[in-house]
């Protein structure tokens, strides 16, 4: 059987690199004398982001009495011994969840370049990676829950995970998504409820924009201190169900297009750095909010009470649509005073990865789903993310965790797919 963590010989030219030490470090700290170079070395194969195997030469230094035996920091990886880079196990990481190529594929890619290794192999580093980053992942819950405004999301994940105390017969579990505009969290679950999302969101204190289901509802009783906001979006996608069956549904789209059309031409204020005109922005939202919105509103409530009492069949969707429009008109016109508040917020990004083959293998997929899309939120090139976020993991000091809006402070944004 071949082995998991091996390279065999490949075509690439192979590279030398020798670490050494300084002349002012060949001291034996035990008797005061000259180390010299030992015939041993420690050689540490590596396949980089354009897979050249690299021989890493970890010169030893070793004195005669036998007290030391000093050498140079090799590179690092994302485990102990490892063969792999931190840039390989990035680069498959960001194959697959940032550009979804699955590993067998990027197995058969890296084959046809030269290097002898499986899915499995791929995989391994994949698992390791992760149990890295957790930190950062963790951490990213927390910066979303910061925000002023936060969406929640969530999708089935197809999962044939055998029975647990939790769900004994599950075949589909759920991936819940609360996002920022600059960052989202994934998480892993069984189950739909309300439990999930209140935990999620525990400790969370600002507005929460939601898709008119009972969950949020529920959620909303068991955080109190929490504001809630109905998406438009939502609404507008009710309509356009209605509009199929129903041409008095295609009155109400009008009207909502009229509101998305004034939005599309408010300025960015997110983007906005100087806090003076910031403000000054968010004024100017709220005077043509005012201006232009409001009548908007108030004609679609006076058509919505009309066509209710034209069309009073229960259950039809056209029907349901006005209900929802009506029951959550307070919560929908919260943005006319609230100029910070869009008409809707993205919401998480929804993966074609729709399940996976074991628990372990879905909470992977969630944890790089929660980096590499929170990397393509706040501008950064998911691929250094991961690679920087792993670097400053593996310093193991007591700084933070690397989060993508602070490489976008440091560096240049760089452009991704």
């Amino acid at each position: 059987m071949l082995s998991r963590d091996r390279l065999v010989q490949v075509p690439q030219p192979l590279e030398i690199i020798e670490h050494i030490l300084e002349p002012t470090e060949l001291t034996c700290s035990g008797c005061g004398r000259k180390l010299r170079p030992s015939d041993d070395v420690e050689e540490l194969a590596l396949v980089d982001q354009s897979h050249v195997l690299k021989k890493h030469v970890r010169r030893k230094y070793l004195c005669e009495c036998g007290t030391s035996a000093v050498a140079p920091s090799g590179p690092r990886a994302v485990a102990t011994g490892a063969r792999y880079s931190i840039d390989f196990a990035c680069e498959v990481a960001a194959n697959k969840y940032h550009l979804a190529i699955p590993l067998e594929r990027q197995a058969r890619t890296l084959t046809l370049q030269g290097l002898d290794v499986d899915s499995a192999t791929l995989w391994e580093q994949l698992d390791k990676l992760a149990r890295l980053l957790v930190a950062p992942y963790d951490a990213l819950r927390a910066h979303v829950l910061r925000q002023e405004l936060v969406h929640v999301a969530e999708l089935p994940w197809a999962t044939p995970i055998k029975a647990t105390k939790v769900a004994k017969s599950a075949k589909t579990w759920w991936v819940w998504s609360i996002a920022s505009h600059d960052a989202v969290y994934y998480q892993l679950a069984p189950v739909r409820g309300h439990a999930v999302l209140s935990e999620m969101l525990k400790g969370f204190t600002n507005t929460l924009m939601f898709d008119e289901l009972s969950v949020y509802q529920a959620a909303k009783d068991r955080l109190p201190g929490m504001t809630s906001v109905l998406s438009w979006a939502n609404l507008h996608a009710s309509f356009v169900a209605a509009s199929t069956s129903e041409i008095a549904a295609r009155r109400a789209l009008e009207l909502l297009d009229e509101l998305f059309e004034v939005e599309r031409d408010q300025p960015a204020w997110r983007s906005i750095q100087d806090e003076q005109r910031r403000a000054i922005a968010l004024e100017y939202i709220c005077e043509v909010r005012r201006e232009r919105c409001a009548p908007v509103c108030d004609a679609l409530l006076k058509w919505a009470h009309a066509t209710r009492e034209a069309h009073p069949q229960p259950g039809s969707p056209l029907h349901v649509a006005l209900e929802l429009l009506l029951d959550q008109w307070p919560s929908l016109t919260q943005f006319l005073s609230r100029p910070e508040l869009p008409l809707s917020a993205a919401a998480a990004p929804r993966q074609a990865h729709q399940g996976s083959k074991s628990l372990r293998g879905s909470e992977v997929s969630a944890l790089f789903y929660t980096l590499v899309e929170s990397a393509k939120l706040a501008g950064v090139d998911p691929q250094k993310y991961l690679c920087a976020a792993a670097e400053a993991a593996l310093v193991g000091d007591e700084k933070a965790p690397l989060l993508p809006a602070q490489l976008r402070a440091s560096r240049r944004p760089a452009a991704f797919l």
